[in-house]
């Protein structure tokens, strides 16, 4: 799974976030069980899905922000 981190990274980042979609959804995708794929993502990472997820979301809404989006938009 370790090789194929920046694969799932990247998908995250450019497809799962737009798509709205669960780790387990993401877990599914890549051919894998929801806890073995949380466990190896954290063990690999420092972080949870959840928490990458996360980060992406807000990032996504400072960037939507700094565009003068309204706020109700988001």
């Amino acid at each position: 799974m370790k090789s194929k981190m920046p694969k799932i990274l990247s998908f995250i980042s450019e497809e799962a976030v737009s798509r709205k979609m669960t780790s387990e959804e993401i877990a599914v995708h890549f051919g894998y069980d929801k806890h073995h794929f949380s466990r190896k993502f954290k063990e690999i990472n420092g972080f949870s899905v959840a928490e990458f997820l996360s980060s992406l979301k807000v990032e996504k809404a400072i960037f939507e922000l700094d565009e003068e989006k309204r706020i109700l938009d988001l």
